[in-house]
């Protein structure tokens, strides 16, 4: 199998598995891609489904009428080998969630999905977009055909991983790095919570966590005093 036929594999398992994803996490997704391999390649697309439908123009004038794209890249000689990738933002194009890089083994790709009206946060979206510019660019790297499926599954089932990894990204910017509150627990609390009923009712409020080191800041409503029994601690 020739390097394009790998490339193509790559490609059809990555979008397959987000877009697949994607439709679990939040309703029926469609997914698409416009990349470039080298600096000096055509731009490709990728839209099995007729995503980009619509956006020919905004596209065209971004892509073909201009090559600011590529002049203003930044220089990748710099970027680690190691799967490192520069992060491309949100194009901001109308009722789209688009997010991309740049690394070694793919100039330019930019990720896109559906962006549905009920969507109360893009966020977690935006981290699946960047985990499978990660991943394509991995592949592409390491062109081994026996791991040709492994981004599809593990982009399948990358639901939970994607709320995490925004809140971390949250907390890391509202909180600074040291913070030792750890987000899967937390993600388990709530999808317990959220599907208990309390006397035939779906439970309703707001759930606040924080660190302990922050308790002594909190002006609770009522404490409880810690009460030893005796004969419990030399159990």
């Amino acid at each position: 199998m020739d390097k394009d036929s790998f490339r193509n594999l790559y490609l059809f398992h990555t979008l397959d598995g987000l877009r697949d994803g994607l439709s679990h996490f939040s309703g029926a997704s469609r997914a698409a891609v416009i990349y470039a391999v080298r600096p000096d390649d055509p731009v490709y697309v990728y839209d099995p489904q007729h995503l980009l439908h619509d956006h020919e123009p905004k596209l065209k004038k971004l892509y073909l009428d201009s090559n600011e794209w590529r002049e203003k890249a930044a220089d990748i000689s710099r970027i680690m080998r190691s799967g490192h990738v520069l992060p491309e933002k949100n194009l901001q194009l109308t009722g789209l969630i688009s997010f991309g890089g740049r690394s070694h083994s793919i100039f330019y790709q930019m990720w896109f999905t559906e962006h549905h009206p009920d969507m109360c946060s893009i966020g977690p979206t935006e981290c699946w977009l960047e985990h499978a510019t990660w991943l394509l660019s991995h592949d592409f790297a390491t062109e081994d055909p026996l791991y040709a499926g492994n981004s599809g599954y593990v982009l399948r089932n990358y639901a939970t991983h994607a709320v995490r990894d925004y809140i971390v990204d949250q907390m890391n910017i509202r909180l600074g790095w040291d913070n030792s509150l750890r987000i899967f627990p937390v993600l388990d609390a709530v999808l317990g919570i959220s599907n208990t009923r309390e006397e035939g009712e779906w439970p309703q409020g707001k759930l606040i966590f924080t660190e302990p080191c922050m308790f002594p800041e909190i002006e609770f409503i009522i404490r409880f005093p810690v009460i030893e029994q005796p004969g419990l601690n030399n159990l």
